[in-house]
């Protein structure tokens, strides 16, 4: 099934939240201990499902870091009829894509910044729906 895609109100949170991945995945090139990494990212305020998959994506894939976005899992996702949260970065003004239908969920999604346009989350729906 094709993703439902959100055009986000530009944010200097989102930005923020990104930035702190990039610099996730340098310090993971540096030092591959998520023991140390953990608390640096809880700090940083990085979703606690986007760090562990991080550290899941990192260990087998460690490829160019430079890409502003992140997976963003289900459970890291709230929603309003016109906002998102994500983790505990939020609400988020949807610009383009609302309103959310009541009781949506979503497995997963994919923040991406380097779209060049406004903020792109594109949302997967749970299997079986």
């Amino acid at each position: 099934m094709s993703p439902r895609v959100l055009m986000l109100h530009p944010d200097r949170r989102l930005e923020r939240l990104c930035d702190d991945v990039v610099h996730l995945r340098r310090a993971y090139r540096r030092r591959p201990d998520p023991a140390v990494l953990g608390p640096v990212a809880r700090k940083a305020g990085i979703p606690a499902g986007t760090f562990i998959d991080e550290m899941r994506r990192l260990r087998f894939d460690p490829g160019p870091d430079g890409w502003r976005g992140l997976v963003v899992e289900g459970r890291d996702l709230s929603f309003t009829p016109f906002a998102v949260t994500i983790g505990a970065i939020g609400p988020i003004v949807i610009d383009t894509g609302c309103p959310i239908p009541g009781g949506a969920a979503w497995d997963w999604g994919v923040l991406d910044l380097d779209t060049g346009a406004l903020p792109r989350l594109s949302l997967y729906p749970e299997a079986g729906l």
